[in-house]
């Protein structure tokens, strides 16, 4: 009787095993079903409750915002996206390989707007498109050029910026040769201002500021503050968010240029004053490590963040107290702007970006399907129409004048969305020559 126990608990056992390894494989092939990896960097995904339940994940609160996978908007939007689709694998086959049409998600958006993305956790992309409702709503051409413009960015992840300067012409972006020395220079203005932001004005007063992406500096501000600083006094608690306001007034959507008034130079230069006294106040008794407090911020390895500091960490320690140490490491990144600044006309430097080649890219795509090439200015119109509409009205009279707009702020890939379109519609032109 024992035996028989034994044995039957025995075979049970491997059953038991048996069905676990069935259930781990299956569990397996269901993941691998609505999860694919292709060509070991694209995340494939069953369909389109699969690429929204990723987004869900990855982007909830754009996620919160889709429109129903039933709304009418799909029946037109999706046998676009598979046209432009066909169209890639036409022109660009061995990008396309073994990759479907890209699964569509649309969110409510009063602002023209779409993008592929990738995962942060494994750097993989996502075979999927998300859409705003406002987006949808442009024509044809336009919606197409959009899907082509972000498409790119899909297929080509590995493309190489080209760094040159102009001489009084706009050229084609691609037609330049990479110039080592323009990429050295822009490549260290861009580092400069990823800490301190891209502004060169004495009003600021050494405050680091926050625009477009958040500066590190500002960051690293903003955590000190909160961090550090004691919340009972009032100075502690003030809002950090009425300089970032206050400099974005005053950009102009057409070309991103910052335009201030005598008035909002005097109003930045007291405000930037009134905040520094409170900064002091807050945290003028705090006495902290550089390193100490980036590692807390970050959360990489000590011994990663020294050596990214290396003597910024001496120059704030250097200080009695991290309100004085912040000020004087961002005073030191501003001169180091304004040697650039003094070395080299920055106005004349330009970047072949990953945007300038998706929008070329779109382009070629429209043109290749008999559709008006420049079809992704309406993106761009439509932006500047919801955020700005001064802009584009200064924007077409400058188009229609035959007038080079503002290229933009150097350290943005994106550039002025007045440059793009003259851009593209000079490229749509080169095309048509070509023919």
């Amino acid at each position: 009787m024992k035996m028989i126990l034994s044995f039957s608990k025995d075979r049970y056992m491997k059953l038991l095993h048996c069905l676990v390894l069935v259930s781990f494989i299956l569990g397996l092939s269901t993941t691998t079903q609505a999860r694919q990896i292709v060509r070991g960097k694209y995340i494939v995904f069953e369909n389109s409750a699969e690429a929204l339940a990723w987004l869900r994940t990855e982007k909830p609160n754009l996620a919160t915002n889709a429109i129903s996978q039933t709304d009418l908007r799909y029946h037109t939007m999706k046998p676009l996206l598979a046209t432009v689709w066909s169209a890639f694998q036409e022109m660009y086959p061995d990008r396309t390989a073994d990759l479907p049409v890209p699964e569509l998600v649309i969110v409510e958006g009063t602002g023209p707007d779409g993008a592929t993305m990738n995962e942060p956790e494994t750097g993989l992309l996502a075979n999927y498109f998300y859409m705003t409702t406002a987006s949808a709503a442009m024509s044809a051409t336009g919606t197409a050029g959009l899907f082509a413009h972000e498409l790119t960015h899909l297929l080509f992840p590995d493309f190489v910026p080209q760094y040159y300067q102009v001489n009084g012409d706009e050229p084609l972006g691609f037609l330049q040769q990479n110039d080592p020395t323009v990429q050295d220079t822009v490549q260290k203005w861009i580092a400069l201002t990823e800490q301190v932001g891209p502004f060169l004005l004495p009003e600021l007063n050494d405050l680091p500021v926050s625009f477009v992406y958040d500066g590190q500096l500002f960051d690293l501000m903003t955590y000190m503050i909160r961090t550090y600083g004691d919340t009972t006094l009032p100075a502690c608690n003030a809002s950090l968010q009425w300089r970032k306001d206050l400099i974005l007034k005053g950009i102009s959507f057409s070309d991103f240029t910052l335009i201030l008034t005598p008035e909002d130079r005097v109003n930045l230069n007291r405000a930037t004053k009134s905040f520094i006294e409170s900064l002091n106040e807050c945290l003028g008794g705090v006495s902290v490590p550089l390193v100490d407090i980036v590692v807390g911020l970050t959360k990489k390895p000590r011994v990663k963040v020294e050596a990214q500091l290396g003597g910024d960490a001496n120059l704030f320690d250097s200080y009695p107290n991290v309100a004085k140490g912040l000020l004087a490491l961002t005073r030191s990144k501003y001169g180091s702007m304004q040697k650039l600044v003094d070395q080299v006309d920055l106005t004349l430097l330009r970047i072949y970006s990953t945007e300038e080649v998706a929008d070329d890219t779109s382009a070629r795509i429209l043109y290749h399907l008999g559709m008006m090439p420049n079809g992704i200015e309406e993106t761009f119109l439509n932006a500047m129409t919801v955020y700005q509409p001064a802009a584009k009205e200064v924007c077409l009279k400058m188009l229609a004048a035959n007038q080079i707009p503002g290229y933009g702020l150097l350290s943005d890939p994106h550039h002025s969305l007045c440059y793009r379109i003259y851009h593209v519609r000079k490229f749509a032109e080169w095309l048509h020559h070509q023919a």
